[in-house]
């Protein structure tokens, strides 16, 4: 999945929900997923993300899992922004020393 796809996911009620990818955050041997909203969701701000634990399935296909564990959200958060710290670092130093 990479960020420019949308993502359709799918309500109790079987109302499709489009989102894209924020982020893929590798962490403890899991890989997650942050996706936010594509068009306004009901009962979520725009500036809302939501955390999905990717499981790889038979022939390429994934499987995104919500993760409702808030200890387990958070600790994905905080790794997503430690590795844009590390990017916007890493950028800003090839912006002052060109190779």
């Amino acid at each position: 999945m990479n960020e420019e796809e949308a993502v359709s996911l799918y309500d109790a009620n079987g109302r499709e929900m489009k989102f894209k990818k924020v982020a893929s955050v590798p962490m403890d041997g899991t890989m997650y997923a942050v996706l936010a909203p594509a068009e306004p969701v009901p009962g979520m701000n725009d500036n809302q993300a939501l955390v999905f634990e990717v499981r790889e399935l038979a022939g390429g296909q994934a499987a995104l899992n919500i993760v409702t564990d808030l200890s387990v959200v958070c600790q994905v958060y905080e790794a997503y922004g430690e590795m844009t710290l590390r990017q916007t670092d890493e950028k800003a130093r090839k912006k002052d020393y060109p190779a």
